[in-house]
């Protein structure tokens, strides 16, 4: 986030003082969006451009990527620029939350005709398919609070923190839930359907014991009877102790059937560290490959929900789709693996943006006749206009310029020597009669 900081600062430092600058923060979501001030005011310029830094500076990494959505609308900011348009895209991971489409997406800059310059941080992703179970504890100390300045009881807080995992789901991705307490539900069938999904969670009710390892271990063989391609992993959550009446199975046997089965367990305590058994529960993440974590509040354990959703389904960034997003739009995509290297980058983006061309060409009509040449610079891609440049008229050397037709101009022309001629017709009538 730092390194993007600063390139992002480097372009604003290269960029020239008058050109016109708009600005869209986005994660899951389009957090916040400056349009271009349109205004050639020097004060009000200066102004604009330190609320757009104040932004970068204040920027925070958090949630997920919808980089579909922050096209299309960096794309509605620049309808009303004119002259030479771009958009910069910076990402280091793959859309998992976008309401729109990738095609939308470029045909949201090609009608605006934008070209997007795609920048791509960190390693290109599999986007392999993602399969997780939810294990839910659902016991009666959920009915607590996880820290006394919560609002939520813990069994509400999990509803919400569930909803924005499943929310931040990679399309494609699919999960079930598992809630148990002394008992330990039937799972329904794996589902990617958020509807399905919502209304699983908000049917939890709280009650009863806590069978941790017993529900973890039904969990494991949940995923390996479905036996789905792609990434697996089961994530866990409790506010206790495996406890009334006990699991069957031990904490060692479900380590066992974890790394036997190559699933990593994701281990999240909910509460104070007091309640939880977080020696076991580290052990049971950090052997089987996964992450133990400890939500002290209803705000950390959506944080840590979130958190979870983004790295389980967001593998790195999306090659084809950022470089199909510039080339189908006139821009051009560049993979940054050396992070020291993006501020250079974007300095050179800004002088690239801002350069002048010269171009000469030979007119198809070649007489000088002081006529109008209308000229229109436009940029073409794959057949379709991505970006208009202007037009201008240049108006060819000659005596006269004729706007109208040449019948009329030449029938202007005869008078005009018919004219010339009155005063020596009537002077050799005048002879003609004796006259000197």
């Amino acid at each position: 986030m730092e390194q993007a900081k600063r390139a992002a600062l480097a372009f604003l430092d290269r960029i020239e003082a008058r050109a016109d600058l708009g600005l869209v923060l986005f994660d899951h979501e389009i957090k916040k969006d400056v349009p271009p001030l349109l205004d050639r005011d020097p004060g009000r310029l200066r102004q604009h451009r330190e609320q757009i830094r104040q932004l970068i500076r204040d920027a925070r990494p958090m949630g997920g990527t919808a980089y579909h959505d922050a096209t299309i609308r960096a794309a509605e900011l620049l309808k009303r620029s004119r002259g030479r348009k771009a958009i910069i895209l910076l990402t280091d991971g793959m859309d998992t939350n976008s309401r729109a489409s990738l095609p939308d997406a470029i045909r949201a800059a090609q009608a605006n005709e934008v070209p997007v310059y795609t920048v791509g941080i960190g390693q290109p992703g599999k986007q392999e398919p993602v399969t997780t179970v939810l294990v839910l504890d659902r016991s009666g100390s959920m009915l607590q609070r996880a820290d006394a300045e919560d609002r939520l009881l813990r069994i509400d807080a999990l509803k919400v923190a569930a909803r924005r995992f499943v929310e931040m789901m990679r399309k494609g991705a699919q999960t079930t839930l598992l809630p148990f307490s002394d008992t330990i539900d039937v799972p329904e069938p794996f589902t990617n359907d958020q509807e399905v999904l919502r209304d699983r969670i908000e049917r939890l009710e709280a009650r009863g014991g806590t069978l941790l390892y017993d529900a973890t271990f039904h969990g494991i063989e949940t995923i390996l009877a479905a036996d789905p391609p792609g990434k697996r992993a089961v994530v866990v959550l409790t506010d206790g102790q495996d406890e009334a009446p006990g699991s069957r199975r031990s904490d060692a046997a479900v380590i066992a059937r974890a790394k036997e089965a190559r699933i990593p367990l994701y281990m999240l305590g909910l509460g104070p560290r007091d309640e939880i058994n977080e020696e076991v529960m580290t052990r049971m993440a950090n052997e089987t490959g996964g992450k133990y974590f400890h939500a002290g509040s209803e705000r950390k354990l959506l944080e840590l929900f979130e958190n979870l959703s983004i790295e389980l389904h967001d593998d790195g960034i999306d090659e084809e789709s950022l470089g199909r997003l510039a080339r189908e739009t006139g821009g051009k995509y560049t993979h940054v693996k050396d992070l020291s290297q993006l501020s250079f980058l974007y300095q050179k983006l800004a002088e690239e943006l801002q350069s002048t061309y010269r171009v000469t060409f030979v007119s198809r009509r070649a007489t000088f006749d002081g006529t109008a040449r209308g000229i229109d610079v436009r940029v073409v891609r794959g057949g379709k206009t991505v970006s208009t440049i202007g037009r201008a008229d240049d108006i060819a050397r000659g005596v006269v310029v004729p706007h109208m037709s040449y019948s009329v101009y030449l029938s202007f022309l005869l008078g005009l020597v018919l004219l010339l001629g009155i005063p020596g017709a009537l002077h050799r009538l005048y002879r003609s009669f004796g006259g000197t």
